[in-house]
């Protein structure tokens, strides 16, 4: 039987087959190259670098808060009795021993009578026991009498003057507390009564504030576990004026928000006025790694990123980053501090098509 033809052409037709099979080794290859050759295309000279290293970040924690003087008196009624008289103006200055309140009435005048009274009784009872003393002496003398009969006159006298004396003391007392006078030098402020009012004993009359003594009482939201005492802090008193005092103590009870209270002392306060509202802020300073802020790129989602310099071209690196100190950005997580990042086209390096090469694992 006579051959046909194709069957000749048979071997012609495996060798595309295999050209085929050849053609597709070639092309995963080449896709397997691609990102060797995207490695050594990036652009890797030319590149500014800069080297992760410690900086010194300064930060303003601010403040609110109050003056209040330190020393404060306050002044409350001693006896039961209608004010008849108040002798200085509000917010006036007023010096040691100056007159501030007068009582009366028909209680005040009673009372006073009844002192007065006992007073007379007691001096009279002492005249009498020193009557007495000079006749037993006397007696003991001509012999009429004996010593222990002298001394229990002596011990009566000496009652009896302790009770002048205490009625005494009692009168001046009462003369004192309604007759109220300023017990140290300072400012009478705070009025709580008027003239005709009648009070009680305990009741509150006012305050008098040394000036010259102030400290702020402040608020704030300080970082955990920060002592804060000991700190300067800042008083704004004006866009070109600022006051400096410290942070003597930090006050047990927080505030309502959840701030912690302290107390600004410091002989610079001594111009601010007792009751003004003020703020102001805290310097604080630390040591933390930091990369320029050139270095940073954020994705869509804020992510921040920078290009870790490699033998083979960069790697990106996910960062968490703090504070911002001028130029520097403060790196909290994601490197260790003895890496070179690139700087200035962190940017162009982030929207690059790179291959898993050159990312970080997330």
């Amino acid at each position: 039987m006579t051959e046909r033809p194709w069957k000749m052409q048979c071997p012609e037709r495996k060798i595309p087959s295999a050209l085929a099979s050849l053609l597709r080794i070639m092309a995963l290859s080449f896709l397997l190259l691609i990102p060797v050759y995207a490695a050594s295309a990036l652009p890797t000279s030319g590149q500014q670098l800069a080297a992760v290293a410690r900086h010194r970040f300064t930060l303003a924690m601010p403040w609110f808060g109050r003056v209040e003087a330190v020393s404060v008196i306050t002044m409350t009624a001693r006896v039961n009795g209608r004010i008849t008289k108040i002798y200085p103006r509000d917010e006036s200055e007023v010096h040691q021993g100056d007159m501030l309140f007068e009582f009366g009435g028909k209680e005040v005048a009673a009372r006073r009578a009844n002192l007065n009274e006992q007073v007379k009784l007691a001096d009279k009872a002492v005249q009498a026991a020193r009557r007495n003393l000079a006749i037993q002496k006397n007696m003991l003398g001509e012999h009429l009498s004996n010593r222990k009969l002298l001394n229990t006159t002596a011990r009566t006298l000496a009652r009896t003057e302790s009770r002048l004396s205490a009625a005494k003391q009692a009168l001046a007392t009462f003369a004192a507390a309604s007759r109220i006078r300023a017990p140290v030098e300072g400012y009478f402020t705070e009025r709580a009564v008027y003239e005709g009012q009648y009070v009680t004993v305990g009741t509150l009359l006012a305050r008098i504030v040394n000036p010259k003594r102030v400290r702020i009482r402040a608020s704030l939201f300080p970082p955990q576990d920060l002592q804060l005492t000991g700190r300067t802090a800042i008083v704004h008193v004006s866009s070109k004026k600022a006051l400096t005092g410290t942070v003597a103590s930090r006050m047990p009870d927080a505030t309502r928000e959840g701030g912690v209270q302290v107390w600004i002392e410091g002989n610079g306060l001594q111009s601010l006025a007792p009751g003004v509202q003020v703020s102001g802020d805290i310097p604080l300073a630390r040591q933390a790694l930091a990369v320029p802020a050139g270095a940073i790129a954020r994705d869509d989602l804020g992510r921040g990123y920078v290009f870790i310099k490699t033998d083979h071209g960069f790697r990106k690196q996910r960062v968490v980053t703090g504070l911002h100190d001028r130029d520097r950005v403060e790196i909290v997580s994601g490197l260790r501090g003895d890496e070179r990042v690139a700087t200035g086209n962190a940017y162009e390096l982030l929207y690059r098509s790179f291959s898993k090469a050159y990312r970080a694992p997330d």
